[in-house]
């Protein structure tokens, strides 16, 4: 099929479409080379969009697909810069995949290597240095590597995950992600390559406190321009971390900050991170050391989750003295009792400058709830704070602790305890499940957000909101003086999105609203919620529906009808 003439449209979605559909190989290729003839013409004539690929393609035993990738690299030109995936497993030496590899590392800009061991590594450098001159990978600007448990060659005691470039070899390197399993990287060659990184990222695990901890630490503190860290580690937290404490990794330049990693770790590491939190966003993924355990209490408590929140604030001065940075680490860490400990450290912020929210995630498959509170800066203030004369708290902080089903009353009370000023102030609550919703959830969750405008809830069946929609519904409350009076929650409530709110169910009203049609039944239960909140003041004034609505527009109009409110139907609308 020829479509329209593309010419006149933003190339860069093209572009991507591009992307996606060439690695697919034959025959979807053909749908983007022949989507209109000027596009044709382009993806013909221009190399850039064949430099993207995956070496596997080229040694595949289809035949179609291996003559595809050699295709993509022909078209690709002899000078344009190369963007390639390697997957060690499928790419060794000998053939024809490996081949090419070596022959085109001095053009290579970006590198994507899975499986890799750390041989593999020294043999593709080796087979390369007799065909250049230079240094082989003098191109490369990001480069992430992927490495297998460990090398059967080795002891798996001496094992190490080792990037085998000299000093000089990537002078142009600005991204790096290293991936390990089983095996601790070789921190020093990485410090080898750390002088002009922007961004770095570690996934893996340290299966010795002594030296893995302090060396990933030394080795941060080489890179002195970065701007992106993303750390991933496991490890338990050890004794011997007493006799590390001067190991501080100082981040000048840092503006993007994410740890995936469990409570402790976390409470570890971020006092030994110095760099200017006002200007950086943090983002903490955190889980329960115990998470495994479904009998063991959850770690998430209210004082932890205030020394968590106080390590994300602003520090004085990232030059103090080694001394002092101690000092206040033993106390945030809980070595020694922080004299604000028990206190909300969030209560002297002004959040009219945040727009604070509070996600559910409920995973049915592993069991497990989702927390997060995102305090992200309103970005008008952001930008006009020079003559407001006030400034946000936080460039960005997101909070998300994972813990098992049954242990999420007791985290949720933990949040509720820990900021009740982030709670005082939320404005958007949003719930995520894949889960039966549990009724008890309701009132630990909306009952602490008495400023909550939007409520947003996401692939929740009908049955799943139900208990939500029950709670929003206005209840007698017996009051001081004996009499009855009805209680309207979540007040200042102006909006509710749903998205794959669906009739799969087969769950039917039966509470009297014949007269609403066939079409609508299937939202009852949210009808009834504002008609009963109607009579105390609902100030809901807008319903949006979602992706996966089991709804037409003839039942949109049927039920903007009915609530006499406005409704809106995105069938695109993804909250994911």
């Amino acid at each position: 099929m020829v479509f329209d003439e593309l010419s006149r449209y933003d190339p860069r979605p093209i572009h991507n479409t591009w992307l996606v559909h060439k690695c697919c190989g034959p025959p979807l290729w053909i749908d983007a080379t022949y989507v209109c003839r000027h596009w044709r013409s382009t993806a013909l004539s221009c190399p850039s969009l064949w430099a993207t690929f995956s070496l596997c393609s080229i040694d595949c035993q289809r035949e179609y697909c291996s003559r595809w990738g050699k295709m993509v690299l022909e078209r690709a030109g002899e000078k344009v810069p190369l963007h390639v995936h390697v997957d060690f497993s499928h790419v060794r030496p000998g053939s024809q995949a490996y081949e090419t590899l070596v022959r085109n590392l001095g053009r290579l800009r970006e590198m994507w290597i899975d499986e890799a061991l750390t041989s593999d590594l020294r043999a593709m450098m080796a087979s390369s240095a007799d065909d250049l001159q230079s240094s082989p990978l003098m191109m490369i600007e990001s480069l992430r590597v992927e490495f297998q448990m460990f090398d059967y060659e080795q002891e798996r005691s001496t094992a190490r995950s080792t990037l085998p470039f000299p000093p000089n070899q990537c002078p142009r390197l600005r991204s790096l992600s290293v991936r390990t399993k089983l095996v601790d990287p070789d921190w020093q060659s990485i410090v080898a390559l750390s002088t002009n990184l922007v961004s770095f990222e570690f996934r893996g695990i340290l299966t010795r406190f002594v030296p893995g901890y302090p060396d990933m630490l030394r080795a941060l503190n080489s890179m002195t321009a970065l701007k992106e860290l993303r750390l991933q580690p496991t490890l338990a937290v050890d004794p011997a971390w007493d006799e590390h404490k001067e190991v501080i990794a100082y981040l000048p330049d840092l503006t993007s900050l994410t740890i995936i990693t469990n409570v402790n770790v976390c409470l570890s590491l971020l006092p030994r991170l110095r760099f200017d939190r006002s200007k950086a966003e943090i983002s903490l993924q955190l889980t329960s050391p115990n998470l495994e355990s479904a009998d063991v209490e959850e770690a998430l408590t209210k004082h932890v989750l205030q020394r968590l929140v106080a390590l994300c604030r602003d520090f004085d001065d990232i030059r103090r003295s080694g001394e002092n940075i101690h000092q206040e680490a033993t106390s945030l860490t809980g070595e020694q009792e922080h004299p604000d400990s028990g206190s909300d450290p969030l209560n002297d912020i002004d959040m009219t400058l945040h727009s604070p929210s509070f996600t559910v995630l409920l995973d049915k498959p592993t069991r497990s709830i989702g927390l997060t509170i995102d305090l992200s800066p309103i970005h008008n203030n952001r930008y006009h704070h020079s003559t407001t004369r006030s400034i946000p708290a936080f460039a960005g902080l997101k909070l998300t602790y994972h813990a098992r089903q049954q242990h999420a009353d007791s985290a949720i009370s933990a949040l509720v305890q820990g900021l009740p000023s982030f709670f005082a102030y939320t404005q958007t609550i949003i719930a995520i499940s894949s889960a039966p919703w549990p009724d008890d959830l309701c009132d630990v969750l909306l009952g602490h957000a008495p400023a909550m405008r939007t409520l947003q809830l996401s692939g929740l069946t009908r049955e799943g909101s139900r208990s939500i929609f029950a709670y929003l519904t206005p209840r007698s409350h017996n009051a001081k003086d004996g009499e009855s009076h009805n209680v309207l929650p979540c007040p200042k409530l102006r909006q509710v999105t749903i998205e794959g709110y669906s009739v799969v169910d087969g769950w039917r009203d039966d509470e009297g609203y014949e007269d609403v049609g066939e079409q609508i039944w299937f939202f009852a239960p949210l009808i009834k919620c504002i008609a009963a909140r109607r009579l105390l003041g609902c100030r809901i004034e807008r319903i949006v529906l979602g992706v996966e609505c089991d709804v037409e527009v003839y039942d949109v109009d049927d039920l903007r009808d009915f609530l006499n409110l406005e409704v809106d139907w995105l069938p695109h609308l993804n909250l994911r």
